[in-house]
């Protein structure tokens, strides 16, 4: 890690070393998402005599700096489809949640940086935040579709914090993996406690996914709200009655 020039943008170094990789990978295994989050770090600001700057302020790399102090940092990783690989290769500083507007010209220009190194991006997965919503919406992305057009390219937002993995085993019941020659195409994403499996299909199919996704959604909730009653019904119950046998 210290041989690798790591400042915020995308690293060049990474991208060369993924490019090297992906030499060696056949064209199923180029297949990838991009994924990327937005965290809180601590406001503190240091001098880095490599490239004899002060870090720790508001940095987008070529879209600009700012003299706010950056207490968020989003980060861009690449990850697999169908091979188990992952690797982040950018990162940017922010005071606040990243600004929509430079987010989104984030998302494509990491979209062209990997597809410049032979990946082929499939979907962009992010979180629910309002800010990853503003910016989806801008892409294009609304209720009705789930997928956005980039120069002639259909790429697919998934947003992850929505699928739990019961949820994801209760629909899993009603699908079936294919290989990866054909039109259906499965994510695995291990974020959660257990393994998630998303499908990615052509535009006719994710409507009727999404659906069956909602049913599972609400039949989990309305279970664990049923169990929640219960258990609050049970704590007002004595815990011996007067009048009978009861235990």
């Amino acid at each position: 890690m210290s041989s690798l020039d790591l400042k915020p943008g995308f690293s060049p170094s990474i991208l060369q070393a993924l490019k090297a990789k992906d030499k060696s990978m056949t064209p199923d295994e180029k297949l990838c998402t991009l994924v990327f989050d937005v965290m809180s770090i601590k406001e503190a600001v240091c001098y880095d005599p490599k490239h004899d700057v002060v870090r720790g302020f508001e940095d987008y790399a070529h879209l600009g700096r700012s003299r706010y102090i950056a207490n968020h940092a989003c980060v861009f990783m690449a990850r697999g489809l169908t091979a188990n690989w992952k690797q982040p290769f950018g990162f940017v500083f922010s005071s606040g949640t990243v600004k929509d507007v430079l987010l989104k010209q984030l998302i494509l220009i990491a979209i062209t940086e990997l597809e410049q190194i032979g990946l082929c991006v499939k979907a962009i997965i992010c979180d629910q935040g309002s800010t990853n919503m503003a910016v989806t919406k801008s892409l294009g992305v609304f209720s009705a579709t789930s997928y956005f057009m980039h120069n002639g390219t259909q790429y697919f937002v998934i947003y992850a914090d929505r699928i739990a993995p019961k949820m994801c085993r209760t629909c899993s019941q009603t699908l079936t993996t294919t290989d990866s020659h054909s039109e259906h195409l499965f994510i695995h994403e291990k974020n959660y406690s257990s393994t998630i499996s998303l499908l990615l299909t052509p535009s006719k199919y994710v409507m009727e996914l999404c659906l069956q996704l909602e049913n599972a959604y609400k039949s989990v909730c309305e279970e664990m709200l049923h169990k929640e009653a219960v258990k609050k019904t049970l704590n007002f119950l004595p815990h011996q009655c007067s009048d009978c046998s009861c235990p």
